[in-house]
């Protein structure tokens, strides 16, 4: 794609910049506008009144106050109001009630877990220890131990395997039907009822994985050694667990 071809060039001059993420540079854009934005009002404010400077700086907070797009939804974000149809408030999204009752019911002690379906963070902000995470940095030695983890649904989806060996800071148990199976929104995603994962049954052993937490039903569970223990419906997510059978209680 356009975006490969720019790197592979780029490249070919700087070596480093082969592996610049310049999908991430779009974030600056704001801030540019912003040094845009003082540099005129500078130049201007040498021509015309300072109060019409002060106006239009005004006006624009205003403009950016009130502005309902992605990440910039003041009143909404300020009421805890999701700005979409589909998009989570914070509460929603990590659901502490319907966790710790979850908890209760499994009696859960800090045995480690994966997440399906939903972020890893939502149960380490439930203190839930997950194998998986999302992390800009960590010992390439455990990314290996994971991809080993997860090999089988790697094995099985190209696109989803390149994702994970060119970066791997998602480090999650992913579907092989593709790599939203964790969005965050209010309705499930239909694509995964039933879902079926691939895991490799020995590094799970070795990992020390007891619990999957799963938004969706897993339906070939049995032939990844796991036993459905629970099921639960919250006010967002519902959930299944299962148990590995090979843990090794440490």
């Amino acid at each position: 794609n356009e975006s490969q071809s720019l790197k592979t060039l780029l490249s070919s001059f700087v070596g480093g910049l082969g592996q610049w993420n310049f999908g991430r540079f779009i974030w600056l854009n704001p801030f540019l506008w912003i040094i845009i934005l003082a540099t005129i009002c500078v130049d201007i404010s040498q021509h015309i009144n300072k109060s019409f400077i002060y106006l239009l700086l005004l006006a624009n907070l205003a403009h950016i106050s009130t502005s309902l797009v992605p990440y910039n939804d003041l009143a909404n974000t300020i009421r805890d109001h999701p700005s979409k149809k589909e998009s989570l408030t914070y509460d929603q999204f990590f659901s502490t009630q319907d966790f710790s009752k979850l908890k209760k019911e499994i009696e859960y002690s800090g045995e480690p877990s994966l997440a399906f379906g939903i972020h890893p963070s939502i149960l380490v902000f439930n203190d839930i220890k997950t194998l998986d995470m999302y992390h800009s940095g960590y010992n390439l030695s455990y990314k290996h131990k994971f991809r080993n983890l997860i090999s089988p649904t790697l094995d099985k989806n190209n696109s989803v395997r390149r994702y994970f060996d060119n970066w791997g800071g998602r480090a999650y148990l992913f579907s092989k039907d593709g790599l939203k199976s964790f969005a965050p929104t209010l309705s499930p995603n239909p694509l995964f009822d039933n879902s079926e994962i691939f895991i490799d049954v020995k590094s799970a052993s070795e990992m020390n994985l007891k619990y999957i937490f799963s938004r969706y039903k897993i339906s070939n569970h049995l032939e990844n050694s796991l036993n459905q223990v629970a099921k639960t419906k919250g006010r967002v997510y519902s959930m299944y667990v299962y148990e590995f059978k090979k843990f090794r209680q440490i």
